[in-house]
């Protein structure tokens, strides 16, 4: 797939994991007022990006691997009680993930 279309979709899905993170743990510490059909929008968005990243790549590269993993704990999220310990570990070991994939592939290649 052209490598403009998968960067833009990985900036991008960084940059919605960045904000959804950021109002998941002001909500986690009961700091935030926002909106939740704020923070649901924000996260279809995510999902959707992430599952065209997912699709755009090379069916079981590693990249495919780490990348799909991340969607998954994406996708279990909504399992987890609101501000409970398994939404925070959730989504901290898919942000984890995400960026961890993103810059082994950028910068530091830890995994071919």
């Amino acid at each position: 797939m052209n490598t403009d279309l998968l960067s833009i979709l990985t900036v991008l899905s960084a940059i919605l994991i960045t904000v959804f993170y950021i109002l998941f743990l002001l909500h986690a510490v009961k700091k935030s007022s926002s909106d939740t059909a704020f923070n649901k929008i924000i996260f279809a968005g995510l999902i959707l990006l992430l599952f065209f990243l997912v699709i755009s790549l090379n069916f079981l590269s590693n990249k495919f691997v780490l990348y799909f993993l991340t969607l998954i704990l994406f996708l279990l999220l909504p399992a987890g009680k609101k501000g409970g310990i398994f939404r925070i570990l959730i989504t901290t070991s898919a942000v984890i993930l995400y960026f961890f994939t993103m810059l082994n592939y950028q910068f530091f290649k830890f995994i071919p």
